[in-house]
């Protein structure tokens, strides 16, 4: 935060774009936190997750050769949500997609979710 207060702040041509999946994190610490950031926020974008439809077509733009069933389970647990969908390998069915994205050794997405539900925040 020193760094923007200090510096960068002063500068036209640097611009600060803070953006993520995880909501209720951006809201508790850019959003509504107090610190250096407070009050600063020029514009907020909200950008809305892909509906079943859209994520067929996204697939199927893709190349992805899988059945209505796999997409439907798919944006079970994608939700939508075009990075996600974006990590996805057409040459793997989604079982292996899954697998690797979240249970392999240094999966992409390991850390997406505390194991703790007590600490999800529900929207």
């Amino acid at each position: 935060m020193y760094f923007w207060n200090s510096w960068a702040s002063l500068h036209d041509n640097i611009k600060l774009i803070v953006c993520g999946s995880a909501t209720s994190w951006m809201i508790k610490n850019i959003i509504d936190a107090k610190g250096g950031l407070h009050n600063r926020i020029t514009h907020e974008m909200c950008l809305r997750q892909f509906t079943l439809g859209e994520t067929e077509k996204y697939l199927i733009a893709k190349g992805f050769p899988w059945n209505r069933l796999s997409i439907l389970q798919c944006y079970m647990t994608f939700g939508g949500v075009a990075y996600y969908l974006s990590l996805l390998n057409p040459q793997e069915s989604l079982v292996q997609n899954i697998d690797r994205l979240f249970f392999s050794e240094n999966a992409e997405l390991r850390r997406e979710y505390e194991a703790n539900p007590k600490s999800w925040t529900v929207y």
